[in-house]
């Protein structure tokens, strides 16, 4: 794996890097990589999952890969059974 180093980073983006990272519960580094990841398109998200941050973006796109149809069939048909 390659190793990268940026140098001559302002003050100002130096500060914001560090807030969202903690904002998303991580590293300096890992928030660049995965931004970089994001921007060229390695990693697909929306722009409402990219600008949100805490525990609101880590529950951000969990249901993206689940058969969500199913789960609410199945609970419309549960409240039926109960509410009979």
């Amino acid at each position: 794996m390659a190793s990268l180093s940026i140098q001559s980073v302002d003050e100002q983006l130096a500060a914001l890097l560090k807030q969202r990272a903690a904002a998303a519960r991580k590293s300096v580094s890992q928030f660049v990589l995965d931004t970089l990841r994001q921007h060229l398109g390695l990693e697909k998200t929306t722009v409402q999952e990219q600008q949100l941050t805490g525990v609101v973006g880590e529950l951000a796109g969990l249901l993206k890969d689940k058969d969500v149809d199913e789960s609410r069939n199945a609970y419309a048909a549960h409240l039926e059974e109960k509410y009979r």
